[in-house]
């Protein structure tokens, strides 16, 4: 009854193993990784000096109120980051597509057994489906996530007015 759900604790190792022991497969896990790794430290870097000029240009409305000041920097901040995240997050996918759907394809007839991999023309479209499913689940979570990252800005709020 358990065996499946044991599976997938042991599903990461044996796939390490795998890729460990067809040398050939590496690039194709080091690519996607990459290509992520960059578009994720932009999109943070991209983020935090937007941040800045924006509230500068709000700063002459605020200046009154540095509580205030600081709700305006940390929403605008993580509005900035959840925008340019959701773009990283989807031209990362769709840039490392044609590696993951490449190395899932040879995983499978090394593993397998199984006939020749699709060619990349015939993967693409699902490829492609499946990146703007995960994008749209991706993009879902941020936005429900976004009432819990305002509702801690606000506590961060009342905590500087009590000291």
């Amino acid at each position: 009854m358990n065996a499946p759900f044991v599976q997938g604790f042991v599903a990461p190792a044996r796939s390490l193993r795998v890729i460990w022991e067809h040398p050939r497969l590496w690039p194709l896990v080091v690519a996607p990784a990459v290509i992520t790794g960059v578009l994720l430290l932009l999109a943070v870097f991209a983020a935090v000096l937007g941040g800045r000029p924006t509230t500068l240009w709000l700063l002459p409305w605020l200046v009154r109120w540095p509580a205030v000041l600081f709700v305006v920097k940390s929403i605008v901040t993580g509005l900035l980051a959840m925008a340019f995240g959701s773009l990283a997050y989807m031209v990362g996918a769709l840039l490392a597509l044609p590696f993951n759907d490449n190395l899932s394809e040879q995983v499978e007839a090394t593993c397998y057994d199984v006939p020749a991999p699709l060619s990349f023309r015939e993967a693409l479209p699902i490829s492609l489906q499946h990146s703007l499913l995960g994008f749209g689940f991706w993009l879902l979570l941020e936005v429900l996530c976004l009432p819990l990252q305002l509702l801690h800005q606000t506590h961060l709020v009342s905590l500087h007015h009590l000291y």
